[in-house]
């Protein structure tokens, strides 16, 4: 098993406290897909995310199709890509904002979730390509423990040929968005997996100084550092002190 962390931070310095980190706590290779030049350290290794995706050609075949946020879904269609090329058939994929802090998580067996309720679009994105009742609850919990065998039985299964197109023409900006983490719980949902919800808190962005000296025990920590506003600011500081899922 390894870790990749795939990262829009290009910090050389940043980026190595978090592998080093993860690498310790969990004892375990740590690789970081980014846009940056390709790095090897000792406990660490870089590599450009073009070797995986090129992102160029995807955001044109994105725009060809009339779409909007390519570089959003380029992150998600690079995720699977990189599972594919992996060596190792378990793999453990965390978005570059965000931290992993309790290692009960990994479980190739459970499929993770923060309990609240799914956006309706990812929903019915799927439902276009798989039968059967649809879990109403949300499996994007900014990571997701892959078995490259089973993400390319879905894919075969449900998107054959070019996967990328038939999951890209499947997209309506407003009623239906895919999701890579989602629509991967769900195939694992349907191959009978149990499900074991978590504690996610993806606005450490938000929090005030002395609130963010207060320790609260969540399993997954993210800095996300998009929307933000007084009333955000003010629900992320209230939801943190009570220790309630954010995300």
């Amino acid at each position: 098993m390894k870790i990749v962390l795939i990262s829009l931070e290009t910090q050389k310095e940043k980026v190595a406290k978090k592998c080093i980190l993860m690498s310790k706590r969990f004892n375990c290779d740590v690789e970081v897909v980014w846009p940056g030049s390709d790095i090897v350290s000792d406990c660490f290794r870089c590599i450009n995310e073009n070797y995986f995706l090129n992102k160029n050609d995807f955001i044109e075949k994105f725009d060809a199709l009339g779409l909007n946020r390519g570089g959003w879904y380029y992150q998600q269609f690079l995720k699977y890509m990189v599972v594919l090329d992996s060596a190792d058939d378990s793999v453990w994929i965390v978005d570059g904002d965000s931290e992993i802090l309790n290692e009960r998580i990994f479980d190739i067996n459970t499929v993770f979730t923060t309990g609240n309720l799914v956006h309706a679009p990812y929903n019915n994105h799927i439902k276009k390509y798989m039968d059967g009742r649809l879990s109403s609850l949300s499996y994007v919990t900014n990571q997701m423990l892959f078995s490259r065998r089973k993400l390319d039985m879905m894919l075969r299964e449900f998107y054959p040929g070019d996967w990328i197109h038939s999951i890209l023409v499947g997209i309506d900006e407003e009623n239906a968005q895919f999701s890579e983490y989602q629509t991967y719980a769900q195939y694992l949902l349907n191959l009978g997996l149990r499900s074991r919800e978590i504690k996610v808190f993806r606005r450490m962005d938000l929090l005030w100084r002395w609130t963010s000296l207060i320790y609260r025990k969540y399993d997954v920590v993210s800095w996300e550092s998009h929307k933000s506003g007084l009333l955000r600011v003010v629900r992320a500081n209230i939801f943190y002190l009570f220790g309630r899922t954010l995300g």
